[in-house]
């Protein structure tokens, strides 16, 4: 209150008497304050902070109250930010194109006969027969 109330006012509010050295004991006042004083006066008005208020973070998937700060849920991990979760999905479904669009270039080359001799010449060429069939076979 000592920031927002004169010691005049706060004499009267709080019943001290006039010359009191109370306020005294609660008024510090800052350059901050003394400099938005001086400016008022002279007309100007200053801008003030906006307060940033504070809410833990609610997981959209599991509801668990989490940090202000935290990125991810405690409990389930799920992405808390909604710009950081669309960017996510965005970059999942690239990425899933890009193996679609792979996985029908090489079923399109492997239609074609030259393409399979090739690959199969080079398979033995560089031994990797073996590896290709333990990948057959898991």
């Amino acid at each position: 209150m000592a920031n927002h109330l004169t010691e005049f006012q706060m004499n009267h509010y709080f019943g001290w008497i006039q010359g009191s050295g109370m306020p005294s004991t609660y008024v510090h006042l800052s350059g901050k304050d003394l400099d938005g004083a001086i400016l008022k006066l002279n007309g100007i008005e200053q801008k003030q902070d906006s307060v940033v208020e504070t809410k833990p973070r609610v997981c959209p998937r599991c509801e668990t109250i989490n940090r202000v700060d935290s990125a991810y849920c405690n409990k389930c991990a799920a992405i808390l930010d909604e710009k950081t979760l669309l960017q996510s999905q965005r970059q999942h479904l690239e990425t899933q194109q890009a193996t679609t669009n792979a996985h029908d270039l090489m079923n399109a080359l492997m239609q074609d006969t030259e393409v399979r001799t090739f690959l199969a010449q080079r398979i033995l060429a560089m031994g990797l027969k073996e590896k290709l069939l333990c990948k057959e076979g898991t």
